[in-house]
């Protein structure tokens, strides 16, 4: 393994399942000791994992934040874009299909000093066509590009994740899991969700259900709708994303 192409002391081990995992007592997990080895940068880290004996490269990023960062989350799906079904197939062809004012905001509120995190029920299988997405068709739009940040999947395959979205429509559950893994790495200094997670976006009631069991105040929780009309869930104004432009400063504070 190799992060910013310095080689990395730990290794991985590729199971007979498929699964890749650690040489250590956390299977899942590095270190403190491991990562304080790979002298991480602050920001993004660029990582691959080279297998010689199956001839692959796996690309990965490794996020260095502070402890008293910001952060604002956002569905894809329905969220960034206009609708699920939208979201999941017209990328594919060239088609325009993001709200409208959706990137100038999430590009102001990095600039801001927030980081973004996207959050989405899709599956790992589903990688590198939502990375494309995310990180170069929607990168210099009128101007405007989505931040670099965390993406983070449900750790499923593709028919569980799609079994969870629309079958069983309980997409939350791994959400909220999610949210609060994410959390639990800066909770030691920050004893709320909301002191570090300031807003959370998305586009239906699921989401909902995410951030507030995972400790988001509704009126920290913004659901937009097909049309492009976002609600607060906790005053119930109606607004929008080039209107959360406009009050920048009001909703995210320069920090």
């Amino acid at each position: 393994m190799f992060v910013n192409s310095v080689p990395a002391r730990v290794k991985m081990t590729v199971c007979d399942s498929g699964i890749l995992h650690f040489k250590s007592f956390q299977p899942n997990h590095m270190t403190h000791e491991n990562l304080e080895e790979l002298n991480l940068q602050p920001g993004v880290n660029r990582g691959r994992y080279v297998c010689p004996q199956l001839n692959i490269i796996l690309h990965f990023s490794v996020f260095l934040y502070t402890a008293n960062e910001k952060l604002v989350i956002t569905d894809i799906d329905g969220t960034i874009t206009e609708s699920d079904l939208k979201g999941q197939v017209l990328p594919k062809l060239g088609v325009a299909v993001h709200h409208l004012g959706v990137v100038e905001l999430f590009h102001k509120v990095a600039e801001q000093g927030y980081r973004v995190v996207y959050l989405t029920a899709r599956s790992m299988a589903q990688d590198e066509d939502t990375r494309s997405y995310l990180f170069k068709s929607l990168q210099k739009v009128g101007g405007y590009s989505l931040p670099v940040g965390p993406l983070l999947f449900s750790p499923t395959n593709l028919m569980s994740g799609i079994i969870a979205e629309v079958v069983t429509k309980t997409p939350d559950i791994q959400k909220t899991q999610t949210i609060e893994e994410l959390w639990n790495l800066f909770n030691k200094d920050e004893p709320q969700t909301s002191d570090t997670i300031v807003a959370g976006y998305g586009n239906k009631e699921t989401d909902v259900k995410a951030y507030s069991n995972a400790g988001l105040p509704r009126n920290r929780i913004y659901i937009v709708n097909p049309r492009g009309e976002l609600k607060n869930e906790g005053t119930g104004v109606v607004s929008s994303y080039p209107e959360h432009v406009r009050l920048l400063d009001q909703i995210f504070p320069p920090l």
